[in-house]
């Protein structure tokens, strides 16, 4: 049913829709709270009535045991002007009530969504469509094959068995082509000292006797603890004069620093 807004009604809504409910507006003009409040959207008016001491009393009475919405389609209030009243004068919805409208609308979403249910012994319809090695357009000869190298990475590759140094100066040899690809280079210190004394317990490292990092030669190897380690490297075993240096430059990196951040 189309409805016909006169002039009359139009005018009578903008006068009095800041003042009145929608209900009571409805009533005066034959219509329908809702369609009092979608007329009112469209010609953006606004509530600017303030809340009655009958709003208080009726929110007060009603919120805890009834839906919000009823509420305001009641008073003609928005739900922020109904819950803001609720806040303020303390009021919380009743727990059983909660616990029940949970329950109904839990119901109500299992409900909604049987139709769309598969059921049993009905064939997917898209059964068929989807097989192992079906490619659409030329999907598959572009695809990457497993096992298979291509652009970049043909030039990347490095076989098992080539080795590099590392960053901290370490020499390490590439033992497999596994993930993870942190896992496919090895120490080469490490690797001799194993093939002579196993695998290195768990919170040890291999060292170096002399300090250098590229002298791997077996006699030159030794089994450290992490503790044994941090004593070996700490400033205190350094000679007086490589020690006092460190702190000489440590207070100048310091100053340096805060130089800078004035600057900035």
């Amino acid at each position: 049913m189309t409805i016909v807004w006169t002039e009359e009604k139009i005018e009578f809504l903008r006068e009095n829709y800041a003042t009145l409910s929608n209900i009571a507006i409805a009533e005066q003009l034959g219509l329908t709270a809702n369609q009092v409040k979608n007329k009112a959207s469209r010609e953006k008016l606004i509530k600017r009535r303030p809340i009655t001491d009958h709003d208080r009393e009726t929110i007060r009475r009603l919120y805890p045991t009834t839906p919000t919405k009823e509420i305001c389609e009641l008073l003609g209030r928005s739900k922020e002007t109904v819950y803001n009243v609720a806040h303020n004068m303390g009021l919380s919805k009743d727990p059983e009530y909660l616990r029940l409208a949970q329950q109904e609308w839990a119901k109500t979403l299992a409900e909604s969504g049987k139709g769309h249910r598969f059921k049993k012994g009905q064939t997917p319809p898209n059964k068929g469509l989807r097989r192992p090695g079906w490619h659409r357009g030329r999907m598959k000869e572009t695809q990457f094959k497993k096992g298979v190298r291509q652009g970049v990475a043909v030039q990347l590759y490095k076989p098992i068995g080539s080795e590099r140094l590392s960053k901290e100066g370490y020499l390490e040899r590439k033992v497999n082509d596994d993930l993870p690809l942190q896992g496919r280079w090895k120490q080469v210190h490490r690797i001799v000292w194993e093939e002579a004394n196993g695998t290195v317990p768990k919170g040890h490292i291999v060292g170096f006797k002399d300090g250098d990092k590229t002298n791997i030669a077996l006699e030159n190897l030794e089994l450290l603890s992490r503790k044994d380690l941090m004593a070996r490297n700490t400033i205190h075993t350094l000679p007086d004069d490589v020690r006092g240096a460190i702190h000489v430059m440590a207070g100048f990196r310091r100053k340096l620093n805060r130089y800078a951040k004035k600057q900035d």
